[in-house]
């Protein structure tokens, strides 16, 4: 029940309760206004709403469920008394005599057939006693390789000659199924190391990249090895500068032989830079100079008399040539265009006053 009072909302009660002789609400209260005790409601005009209680359902339940299976009961009775042979049943004394009236069955002969699975039952049908051998292929649609050998399950199964190799004796080329398609590894699944004898980059119409990455403060670098000790590290410092650095016989540090600056493009040389040929290689090209060579000696030029024939006096009207030309001072085009009015003075012999005076000497050709 739940009893609201009308005038006094504030004041309400829920709870189970019975109706005694006279038509009363005896209450037992849950929950209540006055801490879920029973509540002293003001005279005046209340709302009380009766439900039946679950216990009353669940009784009602439990007193009509013999009541419904012996209905159900005499109704299939009802249906075998109409049939002779019903009728007969039912007047057996008991069971024993019930299975003798219905009659027991034998099996004749037992077999068995795989279907669709591929596999096989040999040995039946089995009328007395014997066995049924299972024999056959599982078929790829039950689960299984439809194949009686390893190969040929491979075969079927798609897998090739890979599927037995060991992690370490791949016996054939390891080949994409498309050209340059398929990545060896990915950005978060990376092999440790890669050992190869020769490894070919490039091919085909498109552009090709070899792409070694570090995060920022590590180096990358590729390791030229002689009979597994380091002999060459080819790559990029932990600087971004770019290094080619040399080890001795026993992984030792010999150093670095040529460096190059990620930042001023400078390059450094521990050691001589020189040509692979004898007087065969220039420094620098008559449209690509050097703009200031800085050295502890000037240039050497042999005058070794092996290296030089016709050997004579100097002719009297070419040393009046040289008398001819005069110093001068000058700028340079090039200072000028960059630096305007700083560009530097030199003195020296213009190279086109040397040759006026040798003609007008000596004469053309002179």
């Amino acid at each position: 029940y739940m009893i609201v009072g009308v005038d006094d909302p504030a004041a309400w009660e829920a709870g189970s309760g019975t109706l005694d002789g006279e038509g009363r609400l005896v209450r037992e209260p849950m929950a209540s206004s006055a801490g879920d005790g029973t509540v002293s409601f003001a005279p005046g005009e209340k709302r009380i709403g009766l439900v039946l209680h679950s216990g009353w359902i669940a009784g009602l339940r439990d007193a009509l469920a013999g009541k419904q299976e012996a209905s159900m009961g005499l109704d299939a009775l009802a249906g075998l008394a109409t049939t002779g042979f019903g009728r007969a049943l039912l007047e057996q004394g008991d069971g024993a005599a019930v299975r003798a009236h219905v009659g027991a069955g034998t099996v004749t002969a037992v077999a068995a057939s795989g279907g669709t699975t591929g596999l096989e039952f040999d040995g039946g049908p089995v009328s007395g006693s014997g066995t049924l051998t299972l024999g056959g292929t599982l078929a790829i649609g039950h689960g299984g390789t439809g194949a009686s050998s390893a190969g040929a399950a491979r075969s079927a199964l798609g897998l090739g000659s890979m599927a037995t190799l060991a992690s370490e004796a791949i016996g054939a080329a390891l080949v994409p199924a498309s050209d340059g398609a398929i990545d060896l590894g990915s950005a978060a699944r990376r092999y440790a190391n890669a050992h190869v004898v020769v490894a070919s980059f490039g091919g085909g119409s498109a552009n090709r990249t070899m792409k070694i990455d570090a995060n920022s403060g590590y180096t990358t670098y590729v390791e030229f090895d002689t009979g597994g000790v380091r002999r060459w590290l080819f790559g990029r410092n932990s600087s971004n500068n770019f290094a080619i650095t040399a080890y001795d016989s026993g992984n030792n540090l010999v150093g670095v032989a040529c460096g190059f600056s990620n930042a001023t493009l400078d390059a450094s040389f521990a050691g001589h830079v020189v040509p692979a040929t004898d007087n065969s290689r220039t420094c620098g090209a008559a449209a690509a100079r050097w703009s200031v060579i800085y050295a502890a000696s000037g240039t050497i030029n042999t005058s070794d008399a092996q290296a030089k024939c016709d050997v004579g006096a100097v002719p009297e009207a070419l040393l009046d040539a040289w008398g001819d030309v005069q110093w001068r001072q000058f700028r340079f085009v090039d200072a000028v265009a960059a630096k305007g009015e700083d560009a530097r003075w030199h003195v020296g012999l213009v190279a086109q006053a040397g040759r006026g005076a040798s003609e007008a000497r000596m004469g053309g050709g002179g």
